[in-house]
């Protein structure tokens, strides 16, 4: 049946009149939610770059017992070698040795190092395979020694979330940074800024899972 002109059209039932305002407003909260998760989560990024960037060394007048370095990069090594040279512990572990390298004296031909001070005060850590085995390795060794105060030498990128992993393994232990700089400053290329975006990808987890107790 033809509808006349002027009459109205059938009147939806109160359920349809409803959808449609509670779908524009769940849109409508969605999108925001998701700004405020996007506005948090860089803001977190930038609070991760000015508190890396403001890692500093210990004085030279710090006392500390031991030296460890977390492998992923030729300098961090050298610079822990040279550390413990100049005597700023009395052992130095490196932590993620890989397995390819068997034997100290093989090592101190890498490395150009002087085999007799590898032979007298450098332990070789072959069970870590990342930054938690890292941490667990590192552990160990400090429990060993019976150190309390302990150096970290590893990329500056990288030292919030090896601090965040070797503290919940070893809460009672002073644990002080010495950064590795990056080549080129700190975003003066793509691949810096690369490297700073994942890590901080990575600290995010690393403390989610250390707030859950997620240990898998």
């Amino acid at each position: 049946m033809q509808r006349q002109e002027g009459e109205a059209g059938p009147t939806p039932p109160p359920a349809a009149r409803r959808l449609k305002p509670a779908l524009w407003y769940g849109i409508a909260g969605g999108s925001a939610a998701l700004a405020v998760a996007a506005l948090l989560f860089l803001l977190g990024f930038a609070w991760f770059v000015e508190r890396t960037s403001a890692i500093a060394p210990p004085g030279a007048d710090v006392p500390i017992d031991g030296i460890i370095v977390l492998t992923g990069g030729r300098a961090r090594v050298e610079t822990g070698l040279a550390l413990l040279r100049a005597r700023r512990g009395a052992r130095l572990l490196i932590s993620g040795v890989s397995p390819i390298i068997r034997g100290r004296d093989n090592f101190a031909r890498i490395l150009g190092a002087d085999p007799a001070l590898l032979e007298c005060c450098v332990d070789l850590g072959r069970e870590a395979l990342n930054t938690n085995g890292n941490a667990l390795e590192s552990a160990a060794w400090v429990k060993k020694y019976r150190y309390h105060t302990v150096l970290i030498v590893t990329n500056r990128y990288h030292m919030l979330r090896s601090l965040a992993e070797l503290h919940h393994k070893m809460p009672e232990i002073k644990l002080l940074p010495f950064p590795v700089e990056q080549e080129g400053g700190l975003f003066r290329s793509s691949e810096n800024f690369r490297l700073f975006f994942s890590e901080y990808i990575k600290f995010l987890v690393v403390r989610l899972r250390h707030f859950t107790g997620f240990t898998a």
